[in-house]
């Protein structure tokens, strides 16, 4: 199977006011995190997360 070296997929990743982000996240791209929100170390963002959310856990799901 050939592989190309050089392609890349670019997607915006927005990131909100006051938001807090925990040791060792990886944020996928294409994904927006809202204001206040909180996202908890070695989290794997693969979703958007709501304004004021707590998210954590593997799979990533909202905590409060």
């Amino acid at each position: 199977m050939p592989y190309q070296h050089n392609v890349y997929i670019h997607k915006p990743v927005v990131i909100g006011r006051n938001v807090w982000i925990g040791a060792n996240v990886l944020i996928i791209p294409g994904v927006s995190i809202g204001d206040g929100a909180i996202v908890a170390a070695g989290t794997v963002v693969n979703a958007n997360v709501k304004p004021l959310a707590i998210v954590g856990n593997q799979p990533m799901r909202t905590i409060k």
